[in-house]
């Protein structure tokens, strides 16, 4: 099986990576895999994680327009269509 990475994922909105398959390993060596679900934190931030899982994946600071893994998380490789 070939992945299509997409590495603007760090600077991509929030809304944008919403459905996007997501393949995210921890720190403890846990694949995850699924579509990326958009969690709002307010007018600044929000986290994306997989719907019905309570670990976060990424976390994004709306007012700076950035993305980063959240804490736990050692890669993330985003798909560039949706599943």
């Amino acid at each position: 099986m070939t992945v299509e990475t997409h590495t603007e994922w760090r600077t991509r909105t929030p809304a944008d990576l919403i459905g996007h398959r997501c393949i995210a390993t921890t720190l403890t060596g846990v694949t995850l895999d699924g579509p990326l679900d958009l969690d709002r934190l307010g007018k600044s931030k929000a986290i994306l994680k997989y719907k019905g899982v309570r670990t976060n994946i990424i976390i994004c600071d709306l007012t700076a327009g950035t993305n980063k893994p959240a804490p736990g998380i050692r890669s993330i490789i985003i798909t560039e269509s949706k599943p």
